[in-house]
């Protein structure tokens, strides 16, 4: 929330495996993770920019395989298809918002290739 309130120009997270972030509280022993959703679902709808990318060697970040990753992309978070290492996606992150086109620029350029960033596939 603290990064909200300071109007940073966006939130990137590092997700688990596919790019899955704790927002559900299946258990209803997490709070947090229900706060969290609310949270970025309303700075989405909001206009804001938040961006998952994955820790993992290869593969990409896929919101499709599981309901978690597929409430994700309903929020507005972006990632979906990346291949970009998280130091990598800093700095398109940066090379996108520079565009000032904001959330857009974003979404659209996200699974783009501009340097070798984002390879055809996770072995290139």
């Amino acid at each position: 929330q603290a990064a909200i309130d300071a109007e940073f120009d966006a939130l990137m997270f590092h997700g688990t495996g596919l790019g899955h972030l704790p927002i559900a509280d299946p258990q209803e022993d997490s709070p947090e993770n229900t706060r969290l959703r609310i949270m970025l679902a309303d700075h989405c709808a909001a206009g804001g920019v938040v961006v998952v990318v994955t820790q993992t060697i290869h593969g990409p970040v896929h919101m499709d395989v599981y309901d978690k990753g597929r409430d994700q992309q309903e929020m507005g978070i972006i990632g979906h298809g990346s291949l970009c290492p998280p130091s990598s996606a800093l700095v398109k992150l940066h090379h996108l918002l520079s565009l000032g086109e904001g959330r857009d620029a974003v979404a659209e350029g996200w699974d783009s290739d501009l340097v070798g960033e984002n390879p055809p596939d996770s072995f290139s």
